[in-house]
């Protein structure tokens, strides 16, 4: 396509500034109009000199840098959910287990789940462009996308509790309301909490998504309460004690305390490391924990009546589990281990059912995974397939598979024994 030298101040619901006048490619509608966004409101925050690029983890870095990602973001969530034919789709405002003073931007598909791989490219390419080409940065995804205007894109905004959270928000609504979408800012979330609320927000009522009334923080609580109390509908899960929260001093600890409250008592939950009790991550943190192989600040030592514990990061999206034995010993559950024990479960709780011998069970592993994990599993029977740095594409680590002998009584037997770790 081509820019033509002028602009025609036309209305239109796709943006409240007006549209360029170009020659669009054939495969694109004929009514496709190119987002404009004036020099002027492009340069009123500037881009940093470094160069972003958007990962997995969306964009981090130091919150004072983050401005024109912000406002650039909201533009770019919006052309996201019109390209999914008006579907909303998130931006969650979090750098998670990075230190206090950092923060980021990452877009929700409005499948729930990450941004499309395709569209991580043209995140990139509008937060870097020079202000004098944010408007034909932004044409070229609607001419590639073939974005129409029949609608005005919908985008759900989450934040964790850093203090600079609440400012960089209002840029991204700022920059929703630049193309003329409409934003639902849901203030305090976890990351996962937003991520449903895309998710059901879109598919409430169809198969697999789940009911109507989980379309809400109060159904995100319902969701998992009721899940936990079939699953442990006939254990003693109150003998086992209290279980002892970390939360990085997080937005997890209120969202925690909220499910907590709605439980009934059936799992107690002793929530510690809360927001303003000391600096975000430090010290704490199932980052903390994992990486440094120690216990959280508040539980250097075993507590009297609360031996089993865990901890979440700063948005509450990863969680590892460590405990104190009888001798004392701290111990460390971390995502290898936690994998090879709800794989072991199901692998058992399966063979309880009888008639499933050519069932094939997959546990799928990052390309970071400890390979004592996958040979563990392998030895299970079960095939373990590690995603490669490329995410949403797994390879199969050769192994056998083969159903579990059936077993009588699943739920007395020993746990099995942890994944060798690395030195």
């Amino acid at each position: 396509f081509s820019l033509c030298n002028s602009c025609l101040p036309l209305r239109s619901p796709f943006t409240k500034f007006g549209t360029h006048v170009f020659d669009a490619p054939k495969s694109a509608s004929p009514t496709t109009i190119m987002v404009f966004v004036s020099v002027e409101a492009a340069s009123k925050y500037p881009k940093p000199a470094a160069k972003l690029g958007y990962g997995t983890a969306g964009f981090r870095t130091k919150a004072e840098l983050l401005d024109s990602t912000f406002y650039r973001m909201g533009m770019l969530a919006v052309l996201r959910s019109r390209a999914k034919g008006g579907l909303a789709v998130g931006l969650m405002v979090t750098a998670s287990h990075n230190p206090e003073p950092d923060n980021g931007i990452k877009l929700v598909d409005s499948d729930g789940g990450m941004l499309a791989q395709s569209w991580e490219a043209y995140a990139t390419a509008v937060a870097n462009a020079p202000e004098a080409e944010l408007s034909a940065e932004l044409a070229k995804v609607v001419a590639a996308e073939g974005i129409g205007d029949s609608t005005k894109g919908l985008v759900l905004l989450g934040q964790d509790t850093r203090s600079h959270s609440a400012r960089l928000s209002s840029l991204a609504l700022e920059g929703v309301a630049v193309v003329s979408g409409v934003a639902k800012d849901c203030g305090l979330l976890t990351t996962p909490q937003l991520h449903h609320l895309v998710r059901l927000g879109n598919g409430a009522g169809q198969a697999l998504i789940g009911p109507a009334e989980w379309n809400s923080e109060e159904g995100y609580y319902t969701m998992l309460w009721e899940a936990y109390a079939q699953l442990t509908s006939d254990a003693a899960t109150k003998e086992r004690g209290p279980l002892w929260v970390d939360c990085a001093f997080g937005i997890g600890a209120p969202q925690i305390e909220a499910m907590a409250a709605r439980m009934g008592g059936a799992l107690e939950l002793r929530v510690a490391n809360k927001p303003g009790e000391g600096e975000l991550n430090l010290g704490c943190g199932a980052e903390h924990v994992q990486k440094g192989r120690v216990p959280p600040a508040g539980y250097e030592a075993p507590l009297a009546d609360c031996r089993r514990a865990c901890s979440v990061d700063g948005d509450a999206d990863r969680i590892v589990f460590h405990y104190y034995t009888q001798q004392g010993a701290w111990k460390l559950l971390d995502g290898d281990k936690i994998a090879a024990l709800c794989a072991s479960f199901v692998r058992d709780e399966l063979a309880v059912l009888g008639g499933l011998e050519g069932l094939t069970i997959a546990v799928v592993q990052t390309a970071y995974a400890n390979g004592a994990a996958s040979s563990y599993m392998r030895s299970l029977g079960l095939q373990a397939r590690r995603r490669t740095p490329h995410r949403n594409r797994t390879a199969p680590v050769p192994a056998t598979c083969r159903t579990a002998p059936r077993r009588t009584a699943p739920h007395h037997r020993p746990l099995p024994p942890a994944p060798r770790q690395p030195h």
